[in-house]
Protein backbone atom coordinates (compact mmCIF):
# COMPACT_ATOMS: atom_id res chain seq x y z
CA UNK A 1 0.00 0.00 0.00
CA UNK A 2 2.82 2.56 0.32
CA UNK A 3 4.22 1.76 -3.23
CA UNK A 4 0.79 2.50 -4.07
CA UNK A 5 0.49 5.68 -1.92
CA UNK A 6 4.01 6.72 -3.50
CA UNK A 7 3.73 5.77 -7.27
CA UNK A 8 0.02 7.62 -7.32
CA UNK A 9 -2.88 9.44 -5.99
CA UNK A 10 -5.12 6.36 -5.72
CA UNK A 11 -6.82 6.27 -1.85
CA UNK A 12 -5.04 3.92 0.54
CA UNK A 13 -5.16 3.41 4.27
CA UNK A 14 -2.53 5.51 4.81
CA UNK A 15 -2.29 9.39 4.66
CA UNK A 16 0.00 11.15 2.42
CA UNK A 17 2.65 11.67 5.15
CA UNK A 18 3.83 7.75 5.45
CA UNK A 19 5.47 8.43 2.31
CA UNK A 20 8.82 9.60 4.63
CA UNK A 21 8.33 6.32 6.64
CA UNK A 22 9.16 4.71 2.88
CA UNK A 23 10.58 0.92 3.25
CA UNK A 24 12.78 -1.38 0.70
CA UNK A 25 10.07 -3.27 0.40
CA UNK A 26 7.77 -1.26 -1.38
CA UNK A 27 9.90 -1.80 -4.30
CA UNK A 28 8.53 -5.42 -4.60
CA UNK A 29 4.93 -3.97 -5.08
CA UNK A 30 6.19 -1.55 -8.06
CA UNK A 31 5.04 -3.67 -10.77
CA UNK A 32 1.54 -4.35 -9.41
CA UNK A 33 0.88 -0.33 -9.06
CA UNK A 34 1.91 -0.06 -12.31
CA UNK A 35 -0.79 -2.85 -13.09
CA UNK A 36 -2.91 -1.08 -11.46
CA UNK A 37 -2.92 2.39 -12.94
CA UNK A 38 -2.98 0.72 -16.67
CA UNK A 39 -5.86 -1.05 -15.99
CA UNK A 40 -7.60 2.44 -14.78
CA UNK A 41 -6.41 3.40 -17.83
CA UNK A 42 -7.21 0.85 -20.19
CA UNK A 43 -10.58 0.83 -19.09
CA UNK A 44 -10.46 4.70 -19.75
CA UNK A 45 -9.25 4.02 -22.98
CA UNK A 46 -12.36 1.94 -24.16
CA UNK A 47 -14.97 3.75 -22.16
CA UNK A 48 -13.25 7.33 -24.06
CA UNK A 49 -13.28 6.06 -27.35
CA UNK A 50 -17.20 5.40 -27.47
CA UNK A 51 -17.28 8.90 -27.21
CA UNK A 52 -14.62 10.84 -28.48
CA UNK A 53 -11.85 10.73 -31.73
CA UNK A 54 -9.03 9.09 -31.29
CA UNK A 55 -7.23 12.71 -30.91
CA UNK A 56 -9.01 13.68 -27.86
CA UNK A 57 -9.08 10.04 -26.67
CA UNK A 58 -5.14 9.86 -26.80
CA UNK A 59 -4.75 13.81 -25.09
CA UNK A 60 -6.90 12.58 -22.32
CA UNK A 61 -5.18 9.67 -21.52
CA UNK A 62 -2.12 11.25 -21.52
CA UNK A 63 -3.68 13.55 -18.61
CA UNK A 64 -5.28 11.15 -16.79
CA UNK A 65 -1.80 9.15 -16.58
CA UNK A 66 -0.24 12.83 -15.28
CA UNK A 67 -3.67 12.89 -12.51
CA UNK A 68 -3.13 9.39 -11.66
CA UNK A 69 0.20 9.83 -10.80
CA UNK A 70 0.67 13.19 -9.65
CA UNK A 71 2.58 14.19 -12.02
CA UNK A 72 5.30 12.91 -10.42
CA UNK A 73 7.28 11.15 -12.97
CA UNK A 74 6.78 14.10 -15.06
CA UNK A 75 8.60 16.40 -12.75
CA UNK A 76 11.30 13.87 -12.15
CA UNK A 77 11.61 13.77 -16.11
CA UNK A 78 12.04 18.33 -16.32
CA UNK A 79 14.52 18.00 -13.67
CA UNK A 80 16.75 14.92 -14.68
CA UNK A 81 16.78 17.04 -18.26
CA UNK A 82 17.29 20.28 -16.30
CA UNK A 83 20.41 18.98 -14.14
CA UNK A 84 22.29 16.27 -16.48
CA UNK A 85 22.18 18.57 -19.89
CA UNK A 86 23.70 21.19 -17.56
CA UNK A 87 27.38 21.42 -18.55
CA UNK A 88 28.29 22.47 -13.99
CA UNK A 89 30.56 19.37 -12.60
CA UNK A 90 28.09 16.70 -10.88
CA UNK A 91 27.39 18.98 -7.61
CA UNK A 92 25.95 21.50 -9.84
CA UNK A 93 24.07 19.43 -11.63
CA UNK A 94 22.32 17.32 -8.31
CA UNK A 95 22.00 21.11 -6.96
CA UNK A 96 20.05 22.18 -9.95
CA UNK A 97 17.69 18.94 -9.52
CA UNK A 98 17.15 19.74 -6.31
CA UNK A 99 15.64 23.29 -7.65
CA UNK A 100 11.70 23.44 -8.05
CA UNK A 101 12.26 25.98 -10.81
CA UNK A 102 12.01 24.56 -13.77
CA UNK A 103 14.36 25.72 -16.92
CA UNK A 104 14.96 25.39 -20.63
CA UNK A 105 15.93 21.48 -21.28
CA UNK A 106 12.91 20.58 -18.62
CA UNK A 107 10.53 22.31 -20.62
CA UNK A 108 12.10 20.56 -23.88
CA UNK A 109 11.94 17.58 -22.49
CA UNK A 110 8.58 17.39 -21.32
CA UNK A 111 7.21 19.14 -24.28
CA UNK A 112 9.37 15.87 -26.58
CA UNK A 113 8.06 13.54 -24.32
CA UNK A 114 4.67 14.01 -24.42
CA UNK A 115 4.62 14.82 -28.02
CA UNK A 116 5.91 11.29 -28.63
CA UNK A 117 3.26 9.35 -26.30
CA UNK A 118 0.87 11.78 -27.78
CA UNK A 119 1.90 10.42 -31.27
CA UNK A 120 2.28 6.99 -30.34
CA UNK A 121 -0.71 6.67 -28.71
CA UNK A 122 -2.91 7.97 -31.47
CA UNK A 123 -1.08 6.04 -33.55
CA UNK A 124 -2.10 2.43 -32.24
CA UNK A 125 -5.55 1.36 -33.66
CA UNK A 126 -8.18 0.33 -30.93
CA UNK A 127 -9.56 -2.91 -32.38
CA UNK A 128 -7.09 -5.37 -33.48
CA UNK A 129 -6.36 -9.35 -32.95
CA UNK A 130 -3.41 -9.80 -31.43
CA UNK A 131 -1.18 -12.69 -30.18
CA UNK A 132 -2.70 -15.27 -28.12
CA UNK A 133 -6.48 -13.47 -27.52
CA UNK A 134 -6.50 -14.46 -31.64
CA UNK A 135 -8.32 -17.41 -30.64
CA UNK A 136 -11.24 -16.08 -28.61
CA UNK A 137 -11.68 -12.85 -30.40
CA UNK A 138 -10.57 -8.94 -30.70
CA UNK A 139 -9.38 -6.99 -27.73
CA UNK A 140 -8.00 -3.10 -28.07
CA UNK A 141 -4.26 -3.07 -29.29
CA UNK A 142 -4.16 0.50 -27.59
CA UNK A 143 -5.54 -0.74 -24.52
CA UNK A 144 -2.77 -3.34 -23.75
CA UNK A 145 -0.08 -1.24 -24.58
CA UNK A 146 -1.41 0.80 -21.47
CA UNK A 147 -0.83 -1.73 -19.38
CA UNK A 148 2.25 -2.99 -20.50
CA UNK A 149 3.88 0.67 -20.63
CA UNK A 150 3.08 0.97 -16.96
CA UNK A 151 3.71 -2.54 -15.95
CA UNK A 152 6.93 -2.29 -17.46
CA UNK A 153 7.97 1.70 -16.70
CA UNK A 154 7.60 0.58 -13.08
CA UNK A 155 9.13 -2.72 -12.76
CA UNK A 156 12.09 -1.05 -14.33
CA UNK A 157 12.17 2.02 -11.77
CA UNK A 158 12.31 -1.47 -9.40
CA UNK A 159 15.50 -2.20 -10.89
CA UNK A 160 16.97 1.08 -10.74
CA UNK A 161 16.40 1.47 -7.67
CA UNK A 162 18.21 -2.29 -6.45
CA UNK A 163 21.23 -1.95 -9.38
CA UNK A 164 22.34 1.56 -9.30
CA UNK A 165 23.94 3.42 -6.72
CA UNK A 166 21.86 6.54 -5.26
CA UNK A 167 23.22 9.61 -5.74
CA UNK A 168 22.81 11.47 -2.61
CA UNK A 169 23.20 10.62 0.95
CA UNK A 170 19.53 11.32 1.30
CA UNK A 171 16.42 11.89 0.05
CA UNK A 172 12.90 10.13 -0.79
CA UNK A 173 14.60 7.61 -3.28
CA UNK A 174 17.27 6.28 -0.87
CA UNK A 175 15.02 5.27 1.69
CA UNK A 176 13.98 2.84 -1.18
CA UNK A 177 17.16 1.22 -1.10
CA UNK A 178 18.86 -1.38 1.55
CA UNK A 179 17.81 -5.07 1.60
CA UNK A 180 18.18 -7.72 -1.23
CA UNK A 181 15.43 -8.00 -3.38
CA UNK A 182 16.79 -10.06 -6.27
CA UNK A 183 14.26 -12.93 -5.39
CA UNK A 184 11.22 -10.39 -6.06
CA UNK A 185 12.35 -8.57 -9.28
CA UNK A 186 13.25 -11.98 -10.74
CA UNK A 187 9.25 -12.85 -10.06
CA UNK A 188 8.31 -9.53 -11.21
CA UNK A 189 10.28 -9.89 -14.21
CA UNK A 190 8.80 -13.66 -14.81
CA UNK A 191 5.62 -12.03 -14.29
CA UNK A 192 5.82 -9.09 -16.37
CA UNK A 193 7.28 -11.51 -19.74
CA UNK A 194 4.16 -13.71 -19.32
CA UNK A 195 1.59 -10.44 -19.32
CA UNK A 196 3.60 -9.04 -21.97
CA UNK A 197 3.31 -11.67 -24.20
CA UNK A 198 -0.58 -12.83 -23.28
CA UNK A 199 -1.18 -9.57 -24.24
CA UNK A 200 0.47 -8.56 -27.36
CA UNK A 201 2.51 -11.35 -28.15
CA UNK A 202 6.29 -11.62 -28.98
CA UNK A 203 5.50 -8.22 -30.52
CA UNK A 204 5.11 -7.02 -26.20
CA UNK A 205 7.97 -8.87 -25.76
CA UNK A 206 10.31 -7.21 -28.40
CA UNK A 207 8.48 -3.93 -26.50
CA UNK A 208 9.67 -5.04 -23.35
CA UNK A 209 13.36 -5.86 -24.07
CA UNK A 210 13.73 -3.14 -26.28
CA UNK A 211 12.70 -1.11 -23.01
CA UNK A 212 14.58 -2.51 -20.50
CA UNK A 213 17.56 -1.51 -22.63
CA UNK A 214 16.80 1.70 -23.11
CA UNK A 215 16.70 2.45 -19.20
CA UNK A 216 19.23 0.64 -18.44
CA UNK A 217 21.56 2.88 -21.00
CA UNK A 218 19.54 5.93 -19.89
CA UNK A 219 20.94 4.91 -16.39
CA UNK A 220 24.31 4.77 -17.51
CA UNK A 221 24.21 7.62 -19.53
CA UNK A 222 23.20 9.43 -16.18
CA UNK A 223 26.04 7.94 -14.38
CA UNK A 224 28.11 9.70 -16.36
CA UNK A 225 27.33 12.84 -15.53
CA UNK A 226 26.39 12.41 -11.70
CA UNK A 227 27.76 10.04 -9.49
CA UNK A 228 24.58 7.76 -9.05
CA UNK A 229 20.74 7.91 -10.02
CA UNK A 230 18.23 9.83 -7.87
CA UNK A 231 14.69 10.12 -7.20
CA UNK A 232 14.12 12.41 -10.04
CA UNK A 233 15.89 9.90 -12.18
CA UNK A 234 13.78 7.26 -11.74
CA UNK A 235 10.90 9.27 -12.20
CA UNK A 236 12.37 10.21 -16.05
CA UNK A 237 13.24 6.39 -16.93
CA UNK A 238 10.01 5.11 -15.90
CA UNK A 239 8.67 7.77 -18.47
CA UNK A 240 11.17 6.54 -21.07
CA UNK A 241 10.63 3.04 -20.65
CA UNK A 242 6.67 3.89 -21.33
CA UNK A 243 7.54 6.01 -24.75
CA UNK A 244 9.98 2.91 -26.07
CA UNK A 245 6.86 0.33 -25.22
CA UNK A 246 4.37 2.66 -27.25
CA UNK A 247 6.99 3.21 -29.91
CA UNK A 248 8.11 -0.60 -30.69
CA UNK A 249 4.17 -1.23 -30.63
CA UNK A 250 3.42 1.12 -33.16
CA UNK A 251 5.99 0.07 -35.19
CA UNK A 252 5.10 -3.58 -35.60
CA UNK A 253 1.75 -3.01 -35.23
Amino acid sequence: MIALQFLTVLPSPFRRSAATALSPAAVDYFGVVGLIVGLILAGMDVALSQVFPTGVTGALLIAGLAILTGGLHLDGLMDTCDGVFNRGDPERRLEIMRDSRVGAFGVVGLAALLLVKYGALVSLPVPVSYGWWEASGTIPLRASALILMTTTARVAMAYCVVCFPYARSAGLGQMFRGGRRAISLSINTVLLVALAYLLLGILGVIGLLASAAAVWLGALYVMTKIPGLTGDVYGALGELAEVVVLLVLVAGR
